[in-house]
């Protein structure tokens, strides 16, 4: 897959930035950012993932139309997506609950710390200008899957290149 358009590069900088954290890269059990990539889907994970319990964990990238795109006079973009965790339950415990949220804040935080930072092969990581909560943290489960319980989250994140 190559993201060569100016809608189309938004996605592959977040999963580049995404995949980066180590945080992540730990959460779903990758050795490094390129297998970390395997664990993103956009702009949403197909039923044969979802209907996996042992697909998550995972992150997807999506726009709607609650996301913004624009690009101004000078040519610099600007705009958000979205960005969903979904983390298997194993048991629906607190230390669970606040074991996803410890993990989900130091994923988005090294995102933060990592934006516009140089990548080692001569580029730099996707501008991250921030992220705000979309959806409240919670234990979900899919009317469709109902053996499969999990984790959620969902984050605004803004750009600008």
């Amino acid at each position: 897959m190559t993201f060569t358009g100016p809608l189309a590069r938004p996605f592959e900088g977040l999963s580049l930035l995404l995949a980066a954290s180590s945080s992540f890269q730990d959460a779903v059990r990758a050795s490094d950012a390129t297998e970390a990539l395997q664990k993103i889907h956009y702009p949403y994970a197909i039923d044969e993932i979802i209907g996996t319990p042992d697909a998550r964990p995972f992150a997807i990238i999506t726009d709607d139309d609650s996301c913004s795109w624009n690009v101004d006079k000078n040519g610099i973009q600007r705009g958000s997506l979205l960005l969903t965790f979904e983390f298997l339950v194993e048991s629906e415990t607190v230390d669970n609950f606040v074991a996803f949220l410890n993990t989900v804040g130091a994923i988005l935080e090294e995102m933060r710390a990592l934006a516009n930072t140089p990548t080692g092969g001569g580029g730099f990581y996707w501008n991250l200008r921030g992220y705000e909560k979309f959806t409240t943290p919670a234990i979900c489960q899919r009317e469709d899957f109902p053996n499969i319980i999990f984790y959620g989250a969902t984050f605004v994140v803004f750009w600008e290149s």
